[in-house]
């Protein structure tokens, strides 16, 4: 089976998280929707149909298009990564019957067999990223009701993770060593002394190669990707979710860390997404509670939460002692300093004036994280980070940023 991931219209609502990949590469309850699929369908026939400068970015990172099978599986990128829907999803195509499944009124997913509806391959392979709605309608395709929710506003990452992580944990904890009732370990996982587990709430999964450090305190569900460091005296709280080759510290509550990202000092980090690339600060604090104990917004619509921290995209910085204030939006390399109570745009510095933090400046910032991980900087990252810059200018103009030198 072929399976086309695809984005949808509103792929911009989830800025800052997809300003930098695709919907489906968004790590949430302990895995990516990729991930999930490549799993549960044991397949690597995948063909991405994204943004137009994504595409150097996905071929690199997943590969290029296998097409191998006369059976298409379309799938919209923003629906959650819940394994047991996607497991049903499994059962529903292993049947062999076309379907199509709406949510919201929106095409999320078909099956479609080539021979039934006379298609071939290559007309598939070639539809444009907004042909592929009203292709899979124009076909009529039985209707199959399944659960297939997605993601339409960026705080709904946050909440999703902390709603489907002990769900996804079940799946995700299989084929890994138990260490202890509740606690499980990939390979080469160093556990020091006097660490503690709480599994009252949820499991407890901790990827390969990762080191928690004497007097940590990890409370489930909690999910710990590879490579990863869990620094003394570090409290990781109920439904936090971190991704590969992070270093942790302080207080983490129901966060998600996308990978590749640091918070290894004392500050408290709740109900907030940080992105890859991201340093916090020693003193980081961000608030997920107003005063009032009344529901969060961000950007002037309501979360339907009492419990909303920050969104920070990817390569964005804080220096030591910097306090977020509820529901802020913080965008791609956004350099923080201070107090910071209002959104940040794209490569801005924020500290006593928003002052725009110039590209070169960002690039070589950039090389330097990737040589410290000993990750190769490739022409993809500079031509995403170059059009990235263009594409948030508006955003940066609408936010009176100056262009001068930064003053703290």
């Amino acid at each position: 089976m072929n399976i086309l991931l695809f984005e949808n219209n509103q792929t911009a609502d989830l800025y800052p998280i997809t300003l930098t990949r695709p919907a489906f590469d968004i790590l949430c309850g302990g895995t990516t929707l990729y991930k999930l699929l490549a799993q549960h369908f044991n397949t690597k026939q995948f063909i991405f149909k994204v943004r137009d400068y994504l595409t150097g970015l996905v071929a690199q990172e997943f590969g290029r298009q296998n097409i191998k099978s006369d059976r298409w599986l379309f799938l919209d990128g923003s629906v959650i990564p819940q394994a047991s829907n996607i497991v049903r999803l499994v059962k529903a195509a292993a049947k062999g019957k076309s379907f199509l499944v709406k949510t919201d009124q929106q095409v999320v997913a078909a099956l479609v067999d080539l021979a039934t509806y006379k298609l071939t391959s290559t007309k598939l392979a070639n539809l444009k990223l907004e042909q592929i709605q009203p292709f899979l309608l124009s076909l009529r395709l039985p209707v199959l009701k399944l659960s297939l929710p997605r993601f339409n506003q960026v705080w709904e990452v946050v909440v999703a993770n902390k709603n489907i992580l002990g769900d996804n944990l079940k799946h995700l904890s299989r084929g890994y060593r138990q260490l202890q009732r509740g606690v499980f370990v990939g390979q080469k996982v160093k556990i020091e002394s006097n660490v503690v587990f709480d599994v009252s709430q949820g499991p407890i999964v901790i990827g390969n190669e990762s080191v928690i450090s004497s007097l940590a305190v990890l409370r489930g569900p909690l999910y710990i990707g590879q490579k990863c460091l869990v620094k003394s005296l570090a409290e990781l709280k109920e439904s936090s979710c971190i991704g590969d080759v992070c270093r942790l510290g302080g207080e983490i509550e129901a966060s998600i860390m996308q990978g590749y990202a640091n918070k290894q000092h004392y500050g408290y980090l709740g109900h907030a997404y940080v992105g890859s690339w991201v340093n916090l600060g020693a003193g980081t604090t961000n608030s997920d509670l107003k005063n009032t104990y009344g529901e969060i917004k961000i950007n002037g619509r309501s979360t339907g939460q009492q419990f909303m921290g920050c969104i920070i995209g990817d390569y964005s910085k804080s220096a030591i002692g910097t306090l977020i204030y509820t529901g802020k939006i913080i965008g791609v390399n956004g350099l923080l300093y201070g107090t910071i109570k209002n959104n940040v745009p794209s490569f801005t510095n924020a500290a006593s004036k928003l002052i725009a933090c110039p590209l070169t400046v960002a690039w070589k910032m950039q090389q330097a994280m990737f040589k410290r991980r000993q990750v190769k900087v490739t022409l993809s990252a500079r031509r995403l980070l170059q059009f990235v810059y263009k594409l948030t200018t508006r955003e940066r103009q609408q936010a009176a940023v100056e262009v001068g030198k930064l003053v703290i």
